[in-house]
C-alpha cells in the first residue's frame, strides 16, 4: 500500500496563530477600555437602592409608604398597593 504525500512530506499546515493572537488582543482592549469607562463613568442614581418604610397597612392590601427620592427632591410619602 502506497501512500502519496503532497507538498514535501508537510502537508498542508494550519495557520490561525496570528488571527488567534489579534482576537485576543481585540478582546483584552475592549475589556480594559469597558473598564475605564465604567470607572470614569458618572454616578447613576438609578442603580440606587431605595428605602422603603411602610407607615401604615390596611387590610385590603394597599398601605401608606415613606421613601427617599434617588434624584434629590427628598423625602416622598404616597399609598402603595
Amino acid at each position: 500500500m502506497s501512500h502519496d504525500v503532497v507538498g514535501g512530506g508537510q502537508g498542508v499546515a494550519m495557520r490561525h496563530g496570528p488571527v488567534f493572537r489579534w482576537v485576543t488582543a481585540a478582546g483584552l482592549l475592549l475589556v480594559v477600555l469597558g473598564f475605564v469607562v465604567w470607572q470614569t463613568g458618572r454616578d447613576h442614581p438609578e442603580l440606587e437602592q431605595v428605602e422603603l418604610t411602610v407607615l401604615e397597612e390596611e387590610p385590603d392590601g394597599t398601605c401608606a409608604v415613606r421613601w427617599t427620592d434617588p434624584y434629590g427632591a427628598g423625602q416622598r410619602t404616597g399609598i402603595r398597593c
